[in-house]
């Protein structure tokens, strides 16, 4: 009997104070701590007979009741809470929602940190105020709680929405590393505990940095295929799809890294990198030229480039025949040495000048022109027409074979040398390079390998292996018997005496007989010949 007495009592106490604005709503056996149920606070503030006009009095606890009343107001409603001592901060949009059990990032337990922003009065006034010392404005811990503590919801946000990268959160990808050590999660955090965008915005900094620096890193980089919010307006992109972007790739320059892809399509973005500014300088004599380029070539995988700056020479005639991963020599792609050209400012008025080992753009072009085309002899000729080792062109394979090298590279260089079919027996029946005994006669019918086995053009082919004309050579000599000058006449005799010093030899010379009327190359072929072969057994740009 004493029991239902006491149960009477509670009850005719409770129905003294209701928390919430609906008497219906209120949850009695609902946690308002770890240690309270609703009902003991309930209890004890109707017992001290607290009213809207001593809210403001210092219970027993050493707070004041306005912090009960709304503590109890915020935990233990189904609905909206009671403001008899003035309405209570609402970490949730639906205050059932409210999950006290979960855990904040900066504050603990949600209990903790609602109880907490509840003593300290939290609302709209005080979202810029700095937070109990700590260098954070208030507005970081009560978004922080909006975003944690509220099952299947929105916090309230009285402070304005926390930022978001992503138009889609689910699509937001905290442990990604846009920089490289640091998450998505650790930058935005960050971000919103500097108050962006309530506190500070686009135009300020964070720790020396740029705001806008770091909104594009992490709009460029965390949110998978997401669509982005563009907090700070719309981020340049490299990438003509902007999903194809990959952030987390490294960006090269000459074959050196410069960084993740999106920490330099960061500061390309911070300073407002567009086509107008191509060739002003970014850092240390390096235009935004050279950093826009290291970007499109390196951070869009598969994906078409954007090219701000002009698109890299294309050596094809059709340009889609341009096939950007064949190698030109062992392992240097067809892009690779596409993008070093345009990183160089290649013009067709430079095809004559060094481009890298010692060697010509025109070579590298006609290289090109051979090997990146696919199948058919499809350059541009924008250094010349290159000379094909062929009888019908259309036969021609660069990617084929020659002596270790490809076709495009090696055997149709020969092709290149000036006057090549005026070439004389001499040159045919020398060694090709220095070292090998392989003569171009013999080299020669191995380019039939290079015309997928059909005809090649036989240069040598009126050149034999025998002795038909001879040559007198006569030396003169300076006083102390040195050879200064010789000189060459053709004759119709087999024998030629030497002079050297005070001694007179007669020897037996031979050369073979020109090949029609072609005279002698004003620069042996032979030379650029051993040169070029050799550079292109081991090119690497």
């Amino acid at each position: 009997m004493w029991r239902i007495c006491a149960l009477l009592v509670a009850a005719s106490l409770v129905a003294g104070f209701n928390p919430c604005a609906n008497v219906g709503d209120y949850k009695p056996q609902a946690s308002i701590s770890s240690s309270y149920l609703c009902e003991d606070i309930v209890n004890l503030i109707t017992s001290n007979g607290v009213s809207a006009e001593s809210c403001d009095e210092m219970s027993n606890g050493g707070k004041p009741w306005k912090y009960y009343v709304q503590l109890a107001g915020i935990s233990c409603c189904a609905g909206k809470p009671g403001d008899m001592c003035g309405l209570p901060f609402l970490p949730c949009a639906e205050p059932a929602n409210y999950d006290m059990a979960a855990t904040t990032s900066s504050l603990g337990s949600c209990a903790t940190a609602v109880g907490l922003l509840t003593e300290l009065g939290t609302s709209s006034e005080h979202c810029h105020d700095d937070f109990q010392g700590s260098g954070t404005p208030t507005s970081y811990f009560v978004q922080d709680v909006g975003m944690s503590c509220c099952r299947e919801g929105k916090g309230s946000y009285v402070c304005g929405a926390p930022y978001n990268t992503c138009k889609n959160e689910e699509d937001f990808t905290p442990d990604v590393q846009p920089s490289s050590g640091t998450s998505c999660k650790s930058i935005v955090g960050m971000l919103r505990m500097a108050g962006f965008p309530t506190k500070i915005g686009c135009a300020d900094n964070v720790l020396d940095v740029p705001v806008k620096t770091y909104i594009s890193m992490v709009e460029m980089g965390c949110c998978g295929d997401g669509k982005i919010n563009h907090a700070c307006g719309v981020p340049w992109n490299p990438c003509k799809n902007a999903v194809d972007f990959t952030p987390n790739a490294n960006a090269y320059i000459d074959g050196m890294s410069v960084g993740s892809c999106s920490g330099l399509v960061s500061t390309l973005n911070f300073y407002k990198f567009s086509s107008d500014k191509c060739d002003d300088d970014l850092a240390n004599g390096v235009t935004f030229k050279t950093y826009a380029e290291a970007v499109e070539t390196s951070c869009c995988g598969t994906g078409d480039r954007i090219y701000e700056c002009g698109e890299p020479y294309n050596p094809c005639v059709t340009p889609t025949d341009f096939m950007p991963d064949v190698e030109v020599a062992p392992g240097t792609s067809c892009q690779a040495v596409m993008n070093s050209m345009h990183t160089a400012g290649f013009q067709q008025s430079m095809c004559n000048d060094i481009f890298a080992g010692n060697a010509p753009y025109a070579t590298y072009i006609k290289m090109a022109e051979r090997v990146c085309c696919g199948s058919a002899w499809g350059g541009k000729g924008t250094c010349g027409t290159s000379l094909n080792p062929c009888k019908n062109p259309n036969n021609f394979v660069g990617t084929a074979q020659i002596m270790g090298t490809q076709c495009g590279s090696a055997m149709a260089q020969m092709f290149d040398v000036p006057d090549i079919f005026a070439v004389d027996c001499t040159t045919c029946l020398s060694p090709v390079m220095a070292g090998r005994t392989i003569t171009l006669k013999q080299m020669l019918p191995s380019g039939q390998s290079c015309c997928g086995g059909n005809a090649y053009v036989d240069v040598c082919d009126q050149c034999g292996t025998t002795v038909v004309t001879t040559t007198t050579t006569s030396t003169s000599t300076s006083t102390s018997g040195t050879t200064e000058v010789a000189t060459t006449t053709e004759a119709d005799t087999n024998t030629s005496s030497t002079t050297i010093g005070a001694n007179t030899t007669t020897t037996t010379t031979t050369t073979l007989r020109k090949r029609g009327a072609a005279a002698h190359l004003a620069v042996s072929p032979l030379a650029v010949l051993s040169a070029v072969a050799a550079f292109l057994v081991s090119a690497s740009l």
